[in-house]
């Protein structure tokens, strides 16, 4: 059976169970402290009617005994209602509270670490005991309900933190990467232009190394060319020489046919000449293979170029040798 009556403030309609009739209660819509009350509305009483006719039915003694019954139920009820609290939470009453506005408002604040400290004060003061009062109860819990609501804050804040700083960490690694790749980058761009220096230097090199080789085959082409120029004003000149002996040499054989033929007195001397003769046309024809051989050379002087110069004055120094024996 239920209790039915009205929110003095608000007028919401409320039921609740008979047993709680006479104890304090807080409307769901708006927050009031009421107190239930212990016999239900004139409406409402007016229903069972029918029931406390049929008591008439009964004998004197037993109406009796129910009354005595109701009586001491009543009794039991009012003085469970309006029996005065215990002596501890009588005393402890204004602490509580205020250590429960406290903790409410440390949690509404979002201080964690203080709202812990006082609400561990609260629950070593309140310890083992059980609270009857219905307004410490509704403090308690909303104490209750405002930590596991600022832990949880503090958990979606401490979420929020721990992904900011994954992000900071990321955004860290991530320019920590770019650093290394600018790094690298520069590291390539300088190894790309000790490179390109590098390779100036070897063509640079490579080009003088080229310059003086021209130089020099040029100077071995001038010396070749003035070796082969030497080597054929020496030929002409030895060939100028030999023809000028040939002619001395014909002039004096024809002086000496002369005075043979004039001078057949003198045959003795005259073959004594003859022989000397002999040994000249042999000096020429040494002279004339020598010739040939020095045309030979002259010839080779094209490829060998400065041994043609010593070849030469070899075959001067030679040839004034046996100049002077022949003279």
């Amino acid at each position: 059976m239920h209790v039915r009556f009205e929110c003095p403030k608000c007028g919401t309609k409320l039921a609740v169970p008979q047993d709680l009739a006479g104890r304090g209660g807080i409307c769901p819509r708006c927050g009031t402290r009421s107190v239930v009350p212990i016999s239900p509305p004139e409406s409402q009483a007016a229903e069972p009617t029918g029931e406390l006719s049929s008591l008439n039915r009964y004998p004197w003694h037993v109406k009796l005994v129910a009354i005595a019954a109701g009586l001491f139920i009543l009794l039991v009820v009012t003085l469970c209602v309006f029996w005065p609290r215990s002596t501890w939470e009588q005393g402890n009453r204004d602490r509580l509270l205020g250590l429960c506005n406290e903790a409410s408002a440390l949690a509404k604040m979002g201080d964690l670490a203080r709202f812990n400290a006082k609400h561990a004060e609260l629950l070593a003061l309140v310890g083992s005991r059980k609270v009857e009062d219905q307004e410490l109860k509704a403090a308690l819990q909303r104490v209750e309900d405002a930590g596991n609501i600022l832990v949880a804050s503090t958990k979606r804040e401490d979420e929020r933190v721990g992904q900011a700083e994954a992000a900071r960490r990321q955004a860290e690694q991530e320019r920590q990467r770019l650093e290394a790749e600018a790094r690298l980058a520069t590291e390539e761009m300088q190894r790309q232009k000790e490179e390109a220096e590098r390779l100036a230097l070897e063509e640079k090199k490579r080009r003088e190394d080229a310059e003086s080789q021209r130089r020099a085959e040029e100077e071995e082409q001038r010396l070749a060319a003035e070796a082969r120029q030497n080597a054929e004003k020496e030929r002409e000149r030895l060939v100028a020489e030999a023809n000028h002996r040939a002619e001395e040499e014909n002039q004096r054989n024809a002086e000496a046919q002369r005075q043979a033929q004039e001078q057949q007195r003198r045959v003795a001397e005259a073959k004594q000449q003859a022989a000397e003769e002999q040994r000249r046309q042999e000096t020429l024809a040494a002279l004339t293979r020598e010739l040939g051989r020095i045309t030979a050379s002259l010839e080779q002087a094209k490829a060998e170029g400065r041994a043609a110069v010593q070849e030469r004055n070899q075959l001067q120094y030679k040839y004034h040798s046996e100049r002077k024996q022949v003279q």
